[in-house]
């Protein structure tokens, strides 16, 4: 009776490390005449824990404490992954009642009752770049039960961190012998959220700016689902909300009622939130691998600021708290300003008001271009606009002047332009001059153009005097009525 309980004692313990530690690993062979008698109690036992991202194949392998030697390619070994071990104090394994009062224990008693379940000294270790983290009897494990929990991610964007679990050193072998270095396998699955800008119909300050945020829907490990999933965008106060559509990846379709979307007014400033629905959920869990929440965002611009104006989305994943969000990577949009001033031709101090330019994004001389604003140079002369610069800091663009100022001439010349990014301080700056339009000169008293207009005035009298004899001629001539 004794050996059947300590057998199935070693089957619930050998079952938590192979469930409760969400390893996805089969149970180990029944145990034969297994006895804490057969123990050696003074052999060195070992604690190995390997970290791997969730596989899609949902499993790492049969295992039963031993090492797993082919382990499949998509399971990335995660390092820096911190783990705690504490020694239950009141169990001893190498008696029968430890035995059977270890075979119906959990984890989840054992943090519940401090009283019942004493621990001792916890040690701590990350994984190394191979996703491994042993521990033995330099770290003071001997023979008995311990409570293991993942105590912090390191680095890695971990949707939920392994359920806690109790494992038992040594392990029994299923043919009498025991294992006296344990391998066990907690899984994790991984959040993996991007976010990306599309600016390139974007010109001045008004116009759209396109945000996509791709998040990957993981694989969970076995006896868990989605519970919650929310992806929110936070927007900088230069940016309003326009749109948004919603759609899954690689995983079927989606529907309004999947998900609902929390948003400010059009136009208006504030926090953007896509958060599933039961349905949506139901959706996600049945996802396969490769899986992603595709959000496109549509947001316009509203101020100009320093001139880049950043945005990153958060993805919370079985996390109603709101506590342990994965943040995308950074992508930006970015803003500069333009100023001309309009002075008269050889004196800067004398600026012009009402010289018109139409703006160009392209050379105006390019077949079907056409001018994406216009500006007009105030009293000071000057006239100033916000334009987008693209990525790379800085963006060409072309003035055309369509009007000049009251006695000036037009210069249609275009005039290429270079944009950085910036603030309204940082403005790049071009002082456009206009030539004014030529007096009427009147020739110098005396000189040869006198004489000229003399012959001309005396050619005009005497062609007018001809033309008013012709005439009184006529008038005579006529017969009486």
């Amino acid at each position: 009776m004794r050996t059947k309980s300590i057998t199935r004692a070693a089957r619930r313990l050998s079952a938590l490390v192979a469930g409760v530690a969400l390893a996805a690993l089969a149970l180990p062979a029944a145990a034969h005449d297994v006895a804490p008698g057969n123990i050696d109690a003074d052999r060195p036992v070992s604690l190995t824990i390997h970290k791997y991202e969730q596989p899609g194949t949902g499993t790492l392998g049969n295992n039963n404490g031993a090492l797993i030697e082919d382990v499949p390619a998509d399971a990335r070994a995660l390092a820096g992954v911190e783990f705690t071990v504490w020694p239950v104090k009141n169990i001893d394994l190498l008696t029968v009642a430890g035995w059977d009062t270890a075979e119906d224990l959990t984890a989840a008693e054992v943090m519940a009752d401090a009283g019942a379940y004493p621990l001792g000294a916890p040690v701590s270790g990350v994984t190394g770049a191979d996703g491994a983290l042993t521990f033995d009897r330099l770290d003071g494990l001997g023979i008995g039960l311990y409570l293991v929990r993942e105590t912090h991610p390191g680095s890695n964007p971990i949707v939920q961190p392994a359920v806690p679990f109790l494992v038992g050193l040594p392990q029994p072998e299923g043919d009498g012998s025991w294992n006296y270095d344990v391998h066990v396998y907690p899984k994790n699955a991984l959040s993996d959220v991007t976010k990306g800008v599309d600016d390139s119909a974007a010109v001045v300050i008004g116009d759209v700016v396109d945000w996509t945020v791709r998040s990957a829907v993981p694989v969970l490990p076995e006896s868990t689902r989605y519970t919650d999933y929310v992806i929110q965008d936070v927007l900088d106060s230069r940016l309003g909300f326009d749109s948004i559509s919603v759609a899954l990846e690689g995983a079927g379709t989606l529907t309004g009622s999947d998900y609902a979307v929390s948003a400010p007014a059009k136009g208006a400033n504030g926090e953007v939130t896509v958060e599933f629905t039961e349905a949506g959920l139901g959706k996600l869990d049945s996802a396969g691998p490769g899986a992603a929440v595709v959000v496109n965002l549509s947001t316009v611009v509203l101020a100009l600021g320093d001139g880049v104006i950043p945005n990153t989305a958060t993805v919370f994943i079985n996390d109603p708290s709101r506590s342990n969000g994965h943040e995308s990577n950074q992508v930006q949009t970015k803003w500069g300003a333009l100023r001309i001033v309009k002075h008269a031709q050889g004196d800067q101090a004398a600026t012009l008001e009402g010289a018109e330019f139409d703006v160009y994004a392209v050379d105006p001389s390019t077949s079907g271009a056409a001018p994406v604003a216009s500006i007009r140079s105030g009293a000071d002369g000057a006239a100033s606009i916000e334009l987008q610069t693209g990525q790379a800091h800085t963006r060409d663009y072309w003035l055309v002047e369509t009007r000049a100022p009251a006695g000036y001439l037009v210069d249609a010349t275009p005039i290429p332009v270079t944009v950085t990014a910036g603030a309204l301080t940082d403005a790049t700056v071009v002082t456009i001059a206009n030539e004014q339009v030529p007096a009427f000169a009147l020739p110098a008293t005396g000189g040869i153009g006198t004489l000229a207009f003399t012959v001309l005035g005396l050619g005009l009298v005497l062609v007018g005097a001809g033309a008013y004899a012709a005439a009184r001629r006529q008038r005579l001539a006529a017969p009486a009525v």
